[in-house]
């Protein structure tokens, strides 16, 4: 029955279970940073999001305004706000993509926290990742994750095709009968910058498709094309082999003691530090 004293340590918060197990402290206050990077993150990609939404925002309503046109003819340097939009959208991508990138990653190794102090307290106590990689999530959950994902990246992104636009109109001059004609200027300064954002730009998405999708299963087949050089280690199982030959090189003591300890004797190796006499 629960609240009997044969339940065991269940009721009994996780501070308290560790007790003197100086390795798992170690490791549960590192999982609470890790957990503070990531709020920290989602507050730096809201604030990149909308910074750089109401910078661009300001832009266009000048530009379609014709507010920027009556300016730029008093001060043609003016002009450079719409020469600058897809750089300043590009930028704004980067630096969301980059946040993404720091989130996910402490995520990833939150579930191996997880898993490893789970294993050293013998119990099912933190499982906050584990449920998020689980499948088995509610479904406005799901929905709500990848309708917000899916909403930045149009958002940002059509920005940027956007500001791509004005941009070949406004400073390249391209209009339907030039590209018919292919009449402007392909060798000019301009249009290298023009292209090099749309260079950019193409970059940047496929970073974004595996962020948005990052749980779909042909994400593994896009990373292995787009990212060749890469080798991740994604299991648990991967993980704790990794940690082993780590052990081995670099650490005399090292969490996971025992199972670390058993299995380089299994490999005839001995304990780090230690030799055959």
């Amino acid at each position: 029955m629960v609240g009997d004293e044969d339940d065991g340590p269940r009721d009994v918060p996780l501070e308290a279970r560790v007790g003197d197990r100086q390795d798992v402290e170690l490791m549960y206050e590192f999982y609470t940073d890790l957990r503070d990077e990531i709020d920290q993150s989602i507050d730096f990609q809201n604030q990149i999001v909308v910074g750089g939404g109401v910078l661009i925002a300001v832009a266009y309503g000048l530009q379609f305004s014709g507010v920027l046109q009556k300016l730029a003819a008093q001060n043609p340097t003016l002009k450079l706000i719409v020469a600058a939009l897809p750089t300043i959208t590009l930028f704004t991508i980067a630096l969301w993509i980059v946040e993404q990138s720091r989130m996910m990653r402490a995520g990833h190794y939150l579930h191996f926290l997880e898993n490893k102090i789970n294993a050293e307290l013998d119990g099912v106590y933190l499982t906050w990742e584990n449920w998020l990689r689980s499948g088995n999530t509610p479904i406005h959950h799901r929905t709500h994750h990848a309708g917000q994902l899916i909403g930045y990246a149009l958002f940002l992104y059509g920005l940027a095709a956007l500001g791509l636009g004005v941009y070949a109109v406004e400073i390249l001059g391209v209009t339907l009968e030039s590209i018919r004609a292919l009449s402007f200027d392909w060798r000019s300064l301009s249009f290298v910058y023009f292209l090099l954002n749309v260079v950019l730009l193409l970059y940047l998405a496929q970073y974004t498709y595996l962020i948005v999708f990052h749980g779909e299963s042909g994400r593994a087949t896009l990373k292995r094309l787009a990212f060749p050089w890469t080798n991740e280690t994604s299991s648990f199982e991967g993980f704790k082999r990794w940690e082993i030959e780590y052990a081995r090189e670099h650490v005399a003591g090292f969490a996971y003691q025992s199972e670390v300890t058993d299995a380089l004797e299994e490999t005839g190796d001995g304990p780090p530090g230690e030799g055959d006499g």
